[in-house]
């Protein structure tokens, strides 16, 4: 199955990454990527893995403490929509 990476999403995404290299470890970036990669293989194989959105047709996951990722499921692809600070307000 086809992943699809939105700008919003990979902006988010590598806002992410250089905020934890910045104010942490590299490790913790390296970590925080390996979950991504693996949530993302979780969802090609069911692509109803994780919850429902407060969005109609998008599905929210927590990827660690901090930040979970909205995806869309298609037929035959994932779109990744976004990624979102667990503690900030969002629409998802």
């Amino acid at each position: 199955m086809r992943v699809i990476w939105s700008n919003k999403a990979e902006k988010v995404y590598q806002k992410y990454i250089d905020q934890t290299l910045e104010n942490f470890s590299e490790k913790l970036a390296m970590e925080f990527i390996d979950d991504v990669d693996s949530l993302i293989k979780k969802i090609q194989s069911d692509k109803e893995l994780c919850p429902q959105s407060k969005i109609k047709n998008l599905r929210k996951c927590v990827v660690n403490a901090n930040i979970s990722l909205v995806y869309k499921a298609a037929y035959q692809k994932i779109e990744i929509v976004t990624l979102v600070f667990n503690r900030s307000t969002h629409e998802y």
